[in-house]
């Protein structure tokens, strides 16, 4: 993406833009011994394994309705810019520093205004497979899973690091390494945001 980006930037960073998730798939994986993992899920045995509680179109509007009802704070709506601020400059002064580097997101009103929809989004998936206690209501903890939106997804930094041993072509080497600062920068724009802690009650 780094080179077709190269080639036309504003117009293609306009276009992904409007896209809400973006992921690079290597052409490895990081562990060699997942490719066989892969190929008995796909066709080992009698098959692939069909999915036991496939979603109905009435079960997809019930997510729908609990993530339009997810409630997110003033206090929270503003650490979202800032964040979002902070991880544009710090991925402008990257690419200056480095001639290789080059940012693969683009943050419009569209992507910050997107980006509380997809936290909604977050809060119910929280909520349904990890803590069904919680309320409806964002938390600063749910912060983390944004980099899937704000940045170009795919291997986590310790995965890209395990491929990057083993890769020797350069083309690759330059898409993981953008991934993996893009990451980083990540990370320490987050942890620069100060915690909410203190979440207003959602109205009834």
């Amino acid at each position: 993406i780094a080179e077709v980006l190269e080639s036309s930037r504003d117009v293609l960073l306009a276009f992904l833009d409007r896209i809400a998730f973006v992921s690079f798939v290597p052409r490895g994986f990081a562990e060699p011994d997942v490719l066989g993992t892969v190929v008995r899920r796909q066709a080992g045995g009698t098959g692939r394994a069909r999915l036991s509680m496939p979603l109905s179109i009435q079960d997809i509007d019930v997510l729908q309705d609990a993530a339009d009802s997810v409630y997110v704070s003033d206090a929270m709506c503003n650490a979202l810019v800032k964040l979002v601020e902070s991880l544009d400059a710090e991925l402008a002064t990257a690419a200056k520093a480095d001639p290789n580097f080059l940012p693969t997101r683009y943050f419009s009103t569209r992507t910050v205004v997107r980006a509380v929809k997809i936290l909604r989004a977050i809060t119910v998936y929280d909520k349904v497979f990890h803590h069904p206690e919680r309320p409806l209501e964002a938390r600063f903890a749910d912060f983390q899973l944004l980099h899937l939106h704000l940045l170009l997804a795919g291997m986590s930094p310790e995965r890209i690091a395990k491929r990057l041993t083993r890769e020797t072509d350069p083309r690759e080497r330059r898409q993981l390494e953008i991934a993996r600062t893009e990451r980083e920068i990540f990370e320490r724009c987050l942890r620069k945001i100060p915690a909410i802690t203190d979440v207003p009650a959602a109205r009834p």
